[in-house]
């Protein structure tokens, strides 16, 4: 719906220029006053006529791109075949909300014209940019009246977190903890020996103890304790706070880039994890390869809105079904109340794994003297490739 505003100088010239014709009540007073008059009554028309010709039109964009990629996208506005429009002052919301310099834009046409407007803009955060969400003010010659009014086009970006091949980067070797996500290791390689019971046929002789077979005089296989799978919860940190580190939000997109990552070359092993998101929902949720897809298109309605602290959203999280499971912690910033916590769970024997991108080497120390892996994401991001959601 158009909102008209008047001038208010010209109302004040409206009222005693009013008072003056009424007071006076000559032909002169009366013939200023019906001036007056019909050049509002003009304004208003005018402005009525241009909101009613005026058209704006998006050229071919790329609708879905990934957090970091940039674009150049062309607003065609079109004016009048019969007025010129002097002012034109056009706001678009997509524009405003990736570039915090944007506060519109003037534009000027003649009669039967229309412009290109362009805007090179870096979609750094991943969500849904309305690009087709215009608010236009439109005035008259003399500035008289202004009428405002709003174009909403069905036309949106959407921006989704990017993903990283990092299985080769990750090299974690094939200890317990360590073996977690190495992308080369079989996925047998990924259980712990739990038990030796004596060779069964179909049993494959790359799994038989050859040591304790020939002690034994018969063949014994190893058996595997399923370390993975349901076995592994995956905590990411998405607290508010995560946008106040640095100016666009760029941390906060490469904690959930190596995030989703993570858990993709988890998930393609056929495993399973338990994702634990501390949001404003603290979402919890089973990944595995068929729904993966799923929560990665849901990750891009998901922001850092938590309120809940890190270490309360754990204490509250884990409990005794997590007694036996590796844990995984993704966090931007390694903090003190983040140790204490970490600190009870070692003594609780939990098999922990952390990635952070900012650790102060007095507390890596503590981490490291905990025996607790703990990597800088940063450096895994850097090395890997760009991978596709398929």
């Amino acid at each position: 719906m158009a909102k008209i505003n008047i001038s208010k100088r010209f109302l004040v010239l409206f009222v005693i220029v009013t008072c003056f014709s009424y007071l006076q009540g000559d032909h002169i007073a009366n013939s200023i006053f019906y001036g007056i008059l019909i050049l509002f009554i003009m304004a208003i028309l005018y402005n009525c006529l241009l909101y009613k010709s005026i058209e704006i039109n998006i050229t071919s964009y790329k609708k879905v791109i990934c957090a970091g990629e940039s674009m150049r996208i062309k607003f065609f506005i079109f004016g009048s075949n019969f007025f010129a429009m002097n002012y034109i002052f056009l706001h678009n919301k997509g524009i405003a909300s990736l570039k915090k310099d944007f506060k519109g834009q003037f534009v000027s046409l003649n009669i039967g014209d229309s412009k290109i407007l362009e805007h090179d803009v870096n979609f750094i955060q991943r969500g849904v940019y309305p690009i087709g969400d215009f608010n236009i003010t439109l005035k008259d010659i003399f500035s008289i009246v202004d009428i405002t009014f709003s174009i909403k086009k069905e036309e949106q970006i959407l921006v989704y977190p990017k993903l990283y091949d990092i299985g080769r980067e990750i090299n974690l070797g094939n200890t317990l903890v360590e073996g977690v996500v190495n992308k080369y290791s079989l996925k047998e390689d990924l259980y712990s020996i739990k038990d030796l019971r004596e060779y069964v046929g179909g049993d494959r002789l790359k799994d038989i103890n050859w040591k304790v077979s020939a002690k034994k005089g018969d063949l014994y296989v190893k058996t595997f304790d399923n370390i993975l799978g349901e076995d592994v919860a995956l905590f990411v940190n998405m607290h508010k706070e995560n946008y106040f580190l640095d100016s666009n939000g760029g941390l906060e997109e490469k904690l959930i880039d190596f995030s989703l990552s993570l858990i993709k070359t988890i998930v393609e092993k056929d495993l399973e994890v338990i994702v634990n998101l501390n949001n404003r929902e603290c979402h919890k949720e089973i990944i595995n390869k068929d729904n993966f897809k799923n929560f990665y298109n849901n990750m891009i309605f998901k922001p850092s809105d938590g309120e809940e602290n890190f270490k309360d959203f754990i204490n509250l999280s884990i409990g005794r079904d997590l007694k036996e499971r590796i844990l995984i912690f993704i966090i931007l910033n390694v903090e003190e109340t983040f140790l204490e916590v970490l600190g009870r769970l070692n003594e609780d024997k939990h098999k922990i794994i952390i990635f952070y991108n900012k650790c102060e080497e007095k507390t890596k120390r503590y981490i490291d003297n905990l025996s607790i892996r703990a990597i800088n994401f940063n450096e895994i991001l850097v090395g890997g490739n760009e991978s596709d959601m398929d």
